[in-house]
């Protein structure tokens, strides 16, 4: 079961070989703390040992890598990024504290050692569903030597408990205590910066194949705080108007742009569905994109004053979130357009999607009948 700080008032006692104990936090960090991520007891350094200041735990940024969120400084600008998939915490050293919606959030401001940069233990523990413990373990371990260990555990991990941490732990905890204060001091490492920002470049969202059973879902993603602002373009065959009229609506009511997904690339197609767009939803475009008729669609568009929309990268029903961030990362130009088909899997990667958007401060934009499009 999850565990929380316990508060001042309240001490639990285990007997277990050594003597533990839930540390108050209103005591002064006069040892150094050793940290432990689940089972993981990580080593004793100052890019390690957390600050007490006002009896609040900050520890170092990079301490909550080991449970899935990942971190960035900057520490030029006293700036300081956690994030998962699904949400994001900005902290400004000494000022304000906002999630990935924009809120500024009542926090204690993260704070600054020379290079290193600390956020506030309870709060982002909370914020991101994790536990976490302090410990104070006899000087039974090291003579002379009171020993504390904060830990922090994800609900789905299954590690030993506190005394029985401790316990396997002994040696490892005295020959790591003892290097600590033997050592002379070695330089310590400046937190890496943050990711690239990529506000530069504008990034297009569009789908099609609404049939495929998940079209819903991602209208409903699209409209979430976790959608950076993303209107999306709907390309639709003659098929998904007839058998989704509803979804049709639904789409362009939303805000998002709908063209013709033209599936033989002619412009008797292209006409049948827009006849049936209309009928649907009072709407007409002349935007159109196809997949496998390719070089007749686009000879069509030229013929007719259409407009073509081409993918510089398409995702079938295999996508994943890291596949489609991976590719990303690795393309350049101030333009990206992703299309992707409207699949279970494609509902399941787009908040990861957004999350790294979001993180590397892509522009969002819309394909619409004004922005020039990119022929391939």
């Amino acid at each position: 079961m999850k565990k929380k700080l316990l508060s001042a008032a309240i001490a639990v006692v285990i007997v277990i070989g050594l003597a533990i104990a839930v540390f108050p936090v209103s005591r002064a960090a006069a040892t150094p703390y050793f940290t432990v991520v689940n089972d993981t007891l990580l080593p004793l350094n100052d890019n390690t040992i957390p600050l007490i200041h006002n009896g609040i735990y900050f520890v170092p940024h990079a301490t909550f890598s080991g449970l899935g969120i990942f971190s960035a400084a900057s520490a030029r600008d006293a700036r300081v990024l956690l994030y998962t998939e699904d949400i994001s915490i900005t902290f400004h050293v000494g000022g304000t504290t906002t999630d990935q919606d924009g809120n500024t959030l009542r926090w204690p401001s993260a704070r600054r050692d020379g290079n290193r940069l600390y956020v506030p233990l309870r709060q982002v523990a909370e914020h991101f569903g994790l536990s976490y413990e302090i410990i104070e373990v006899s000087n039974d371990v090291i003579p002379d030597a009171n020993i504390s260990l904060i830990r922090i555990t994800s609900d789905a991990a299954i590690i030993p408990n506190a005394a029985t941490f401790a316990g396997m732990r002994a040696i490892a905890l005295r020959t790591a205590y003892n290097q600590y204060f033997t050592q002379p001091d070695q330089p310590t490492t400046p937190p890496e910066d943050l990711p690239p920002d990529h506000s530069d470049v504008t990034v297009y969202l569009s789908f099609y194949d609404i049939s495929a059973g998940s079209a819903g879902e991602i209208l409903n993603l699209l409209a979430t705080p976790a959608a950076p602002n993303f209107r999306a373009s709907f390309f639709v065959s003659a098929d998904d108007i007839i058998n989704n009229p509803g979804l049709i609506r639904k789409i362009f009511g939303s805000g998002h742009a709908i063209g013709i997904w033209l599936t033989d690339g002619t412009y008797e197609e292209y006409l049948h569905a827009s006849a049936l767009l209309f009928e649907a939803a009072k709407v007409t475009t002349v935007l159109v994109s196809a997949g496998y008729a390719l070089e007749m669609a686009i000879e069509t568009a030229d013929l007719n004053e259409l407009i073509f929309w081409d993918a510089s990268m398409s995702f079938a029903s295999g996508v994943t979130a890291s596949g489609v961030t991976g590719r990303i990362s690795t393309v350049s130009g101030a333009r990206q357009n992703l299309r992707f088909t409207c699949c279970e899997n494609t509902a399941a990667a787009l908040p990861g999607i957004f999350s790294f958007l979001r993180a590397h401060n892509y522009t969002a934009g819309q394909i619409t009948e004004t922005v020039e499009p990119i022929t391939q």
